[in-house]
């Protein structure tokens, strides 16, 4: 049974408005969940599920997708453009001065490190989960080492991250990939999920076309706007929000290799290796959940010592 919605409302972020849901109960550690393509906010029903007992949760559907309004421009979709749509919502769901706990998933992540990256917005992030999703330069970066490193297996590993990196390069072509999401929506969404772990009988794949056509037809800028132009990467050590990296060893999209250096930029880094493909949310909600409890409640205990000890 799922956790039911304590409200869903509207935040205004940046000239668009976003459809955020609220979970658990006000008054516990609060969780922000970021999603990522093709998804909405209810890939984590299954999680919403696990936590909802534990933090006070809020989860929304990134711009474009599903109930958020598009931005008037495709720039909208710069990374840089999205990012104030984080802060919007811990304001308005926790408070001003607030900060949380955040857990994101592929773009999600993408978009959370990006976040990190910025000193002052590291202050709203007490604890980081990461799931399928590299920071975009450190993956380019990961790459780029590497395939210069001249040793066999880490250019073999190089060379299989390019390789199942494909979608990324067609969805850089205008108008077929919208064709193809738009005329094969639920069968073409099905195939993804499926070879990327969803079980065949979740209840997650059931999807119209219209929903398919909702979380793609604006989402697919991400890719257009951000891929082939990353953000630069993070200053060495520069993130120091105690970080849990997931990285689902059997990941067809993202190969384990990406995450190598991430240690380069994280201080705080512990890293959890799943035998699980990439959409660990839908796969392994109790895995999932656990290793949020587990860093959340490390990171609570130590501000709680270090506030007792002041």
């Amino acid at each position: 049974m799922s956790e039911p919605a304590l409200q869903t409302l509207r935040v205004r972020s940046s000239g668009v408005e976003l459809h955020v849901v609220e979970y658990g109960q006000r008054g516990r550690p609060p969780l922000l969940l970021v999603h990522g393509f093709p998804d909405t906010h209810d890939v984590y029903s299954a999680l919403i599920d696990e936590l909802g007992r534990d933090f006070h949760i809020a989860a929304f559907d990134l711009r474009g997708v599903g109930g958020s309004s598009a931005p008037s421009s495709d720039a909208g979709f710069r990374i840089d453009a999205v990012l104030p749509d984080l802060t919007a919502v811990i304001d308005a769901v926790f408070g001003a001065a607030a900060r949380v706990h955040l857990l994101a998933h592929d773009w999600g992540s993408i978009l959370a490190f990006s976040y990190l990256a910025d000193r002052a917005r590291q202050r709203r992030i007490r604890s980081f989960t990461s799931v399928s999703g590299p920071h975009l330069a450190m993956m380019w970066s990961a790459n780029l080492r590497h395939l210069a490193s001249l040793r066999g297996g880490a250019m073999r590993a190089g060379l299989r991250q390019l390789a199942s990196s494909w979608y990324a390069l067609f969805f850089q072509l205008p108008v077929v990939p919208e064709w193809l999401f738009r005329e094969h929506g639920p069968r073409l969404y099905e195939r993804i999920m499926v070879r990327g772990g969803v079980p065949k009988r979740d209840p997650y794949l059931n999807v119209t076309k219209d929903q398919v056509w909702s979380r793609t037809q604006h989402a697919l800028e991400l890719y257009r706007r951000n891929v082939l132009r990353p953000p630069k990467l993070p200053a060495p050590h520069s993130i120091s929000v105690p970080t849990a990296l997931v990285v689902p060893l059997d990941d067809p999209f993202l190969r384990p290799s990406t995450y190598a250096f991430v240690g380069d930029y994280v201080t705080d880094l512990t890293v959890h290796e799943l035998a699980a493909s990439h959409w660990v949310p839908r796969s392994h909600p109790r895995e999932l959940a656990e290793i949020v409890r587990e860093l959340s409640a490390r990171v609570d205990a130590c501000e709680s010592s270090a506030t007792a000890t002041t």
